[in-house]
This record gives C-alpha cells, structure tokens and sequence, in this order.
C-alpha cells in the first residue's frame, strides 16, 4: 500500500513539474516573440526614417541648385485623395566646370533635367532620374522648363523613359507625394508619405505596417531674375 501511495505522489509531482516547466516555457517563448516582434518593428522604422533622410537630402540639393522659373509640375490625383506628382528642374552635370557657366553673368548654363515622380501604383515607387536635353549649340543653354514631364514618366518601366542618363529607386512605399509651388516667396512645397510593411503580427494575418509623414519647404538659390 505504502508502495502504491508513494508511486502516485511521485506521479502527481511529475504532473505539476511538468505543467509549471509548460507554463514558464509559454511565459518565455511569448516574451522571446514580444522582444523579436519589437525589434522588426523598430528595424523597420529606422529603415524607413533612413529612406526619408535619403530623399530629403537628395531633393534638397536638387531644389536648392535650381531655378524657379525653370521647374516644371505635373500634378497627378488618384481617387483615393492622394497624390503621385512629378517635378522636373534644370540642372548641371559639372558645377565644378568653369566652362558650364555663362560668360560675363557666370549664371549656370543649364545642360540636363533632373526629374522627380511616383509611379501610380499601389504602393507607389519614388523616381529620380536624369535626362538628357536634345542636342543644342555649345553657346545654348536649357533656359524653358521640362515640356515633356507628363508623357515621360512610365509607371511600369521607369529606366525606359526617354533620353534618360541615369534612373535611381529611392522608395518602394510612396502612398503620397504631392509637389506645389509657391510664386509668393519662390518656395516648393513637398508632402511624401510613405509605408513599409514587416513581419506579420502575433495572432494576425495582417502584416504589421510603418507610416511616416513628412511635409518640407525648398528654396531655389539660383533663380533669375529673383522674385
């Protein structure tokens, strides 16, 4: 009898080791995926805060290089409210060439077009490219905005747009990105949302989503005759 007591107090500590050890591997594991959950989301914030410093620094140069009277909108609303504007602006391929200035007023002697745009789709893909001007007399100069802006601008195969140098994919989330100009102080106006999607969440189907908003201002440094 003592035998058969001993034996079932042995069993029922086996069954109470056995489910505290279950209860602290739940407790661990559930934290271990809380910590690798976190850890995605905020590697993915800093990925798209990354993106945002990228794109604003980039845009940054090419507006403030510029001239005002030389940019040129193409402003495209989707049905959802948002937007998947382009701009384009004259730039210089060597700002340390003497030669690419204008003689007596040293004003840049403008010689390509850098071009901005999202695509339309869902989510959109940020574009920046530079395009070369049609061939022109060494004494000429690009001094009229992009008039080609609206039908050079493929939302599928950006690389294949006409006279292009160079095509560089700055984002891959753009939901939002809208370019006005302002005459009153010579100013361009940017909105750019964009959206990145990780890991997909505990207990969901649905991938956990990163949205960051930014709203700048630019000033064109080399716009004649200035405002």
């Amino acid at each position: 009898m003592r035998l058969k007591k001993k034996a079932g107090h042995a069993l029922l500590d086996l069954v109470l080791s056995l489910g505290m050890l279950g209860a602290l591997l739940l407790l661990l594991f559930g934290a271990f995926s809380m910590s690798t959950r976190v850890f995605s989301e905020n590697t993915m914030r800093q990925s798209a805060e990354q993106q945002l410093n990228t794109i604003r620094i980039l845009l940054e140069r090419d507006l403030e290089l510029t001239s005002f009277w030389l940019i040129q909108e193409d402003a495209r609303s989707l049905g959802d409210g948002t937007s998947r504007d382009g701009v384009a602006m004259v730039g210089l391929s060597e700002w340390n060439n003497s030669s690419l200035f204008q003689s007596g007023t040293q004003r840049p002697a403008w010689d390509r077009q850098l071009v901005w745009y999202a695509t339309e789709e869902t989510p959109g893909r940020l574009i920046r490219q530079v395009v070369a001007p049609p061939p022109q007399a060494p004494s000429t100069y690009l001094d009229q905005p992009y008039k080609a802006l609206a039908d050079n601008r493929s939302n599928v195969s950006p690389e294949n747009n006409d006279s292009v140098q160079s095509t560089r994919y700055l984002s891959a989330g753009v939901t939002d990105f809208k370019v006005t100009s302002k005459l009153s102080n010579a100013t361009l106006e940017v909105k750019l949302h964009l959206q990145q999607k990780g890991n997909y969440r505990a207990q969901s189907m649905a991938k956990a989503e990163n949205h960051l908003q930014v709203f700048w201002i630019f000033c064109p440094k080399n716009t004649w005759p200035p405002l």
